[in-house]
């Protein structure tokens, strides 16, 4: 496979996922983020546009294709207190866990063609606080080669 082939089936991958009937707005910058995030509400998934590096040279290239996905949920203003902020980052580690199970079932897979022949290679979640417009929760960044 070329290397864009793998940054075009992922695109594709990502605009057909779906978690607990979540499906995610997909935007390329942090501005698109606030204005889609601003007619919503509750838990939801979100994912920058995948990104393409390719190390080694013209002889034995290895492509890795990152995403970045936030588990994310308006959790700010006056009824904001520590319970309720626990038990959404709470929920949304759940949310998580099967956002990973779902990539590695893709993965390993038969029944998804588009992730067919890479691997995760790695993960990264870290806690967010008041991002594209005051959404809490984590963000997500996956690597596959």
């Amino acid at each position: 496979m070329n290397v864009i082939q793998r940054l075009s089936k992922v695109n594709k991958y990502i605009r057909q996922f779906s978690v607990d009937g979540i499906r995610p707005v997909v935007v390329t910058r942090s501005g698109d983020a606030v204005t889609k995030l601003a007619r919503l509400a509750g838990d939801q998934l979100l994912v920058a546009r995948p990104e393409l590096s390719v190390d080694g040279d013209v002889d034995c290239m290895r492509p890795r294709v990152t995403l970045a996905f936030f588990a994310i949920a308006k959790i700010d203003g006056p009824s904001l207190t520590e319970e309720v902020e626990n038990n959404t980052y709470d929920r949304l580690e759940v949310l998580i866990d099967k956002i990973l199970a779902q990539f590695a079932e893709d993965i390993t897979g038969a029944e998804c063609p588009l992730l067919r022949g890479m691997d995760l290679v790695a993960v990264d979640v870290v806690p967010e606080s008041g991002i594209f417009g005051g959404w809490s929760g984590y963000s997500i960044e996956i690597s596959l080669e």
